[in-house]
């Protein structure tokens, strides 16, 4: 037993258990001593003395058995089914379409041929959803009304580029297609 430890604390092991039983028993021959000295001093008390001893006797004898019950089954714990009854918290799921948007934002960073079959497909996508949603008609309707409802910035993006980029050229900042998505995001507060 190390010196930061309660006698009460639960054996560690087998070894402590016999060690601690070891102490019971001492203490048990040292308190069966004293109970016959009592009794021959107080002949008069012996019956108390009796049940003391009877009493502490059995305490400490609880104390032994419960100490080796402890050393005998060490594992007491988390048992299978106590496992089974926890509550996992339920899967992510994630949204259709989220990973290849995700995919598509990694790509067009990287490179601008990415940027142009991936990630402005995407972008011309959503910003014809919002149109749709918002007037009845997409980016495909009057060039003049569609720029006129996008603005500048977002008209440029998301107009037909027949030539795709330099292959080896850089793809879109991320600076860039943040301001992208605010202009995407105003277009439906409009």
């Amino acid at each position: 037993m190390r010196g930061d430890e309660s006698p009460f604390d639960p054996p560690r092991s087998a070894r402590d258990a016999a060690w601690r039983s070891g102490g019971t028993v001492v203490l048990w021959v040292l308190i069966t001593v004293l109970a016959l000295i009592a009794w021959d001093l107080f002949p008069e008390h012996a019956l108390f003395i009796l049940y003391a001893y009877i009493f502490v006797s059995t305490i400490l004898a609880m104390r032994m058995l419960a100490w080796m019950l402890v050393a005998g089954y060490p594992a007491w714990g988390w048992t299978a089914f106590d496992q089974a009854l926890v509550r996992r918290p339920p899967p992510v799921i994630r949204p259709e379409g989220l990973e290849d948007a995700e995919r598509a934002v990694r790509f067009g960073h990287r490179r601008a041929t990415d940027a142009h079959t991936r990630l402005l497909p995407l972008i011309r996508e959503t910003a014809d959803a919002r149109l749709m949603a918002r007037d009845g008609r997409g980016i495909d309707a009057d060039p003049a009304l569609v720029r006129a409802e996008l603005g500048e910035r977002l008209w440029n993006v998301i107009r037909q580029r027949s030539e795709p980029p330099d292959r080896d050229a850089p793809g879109m900042l991320l600076d860039e297609l943040a301001e992208i998505l605010t202009a995407l995001e105003e277009l439906e507060r409009r």
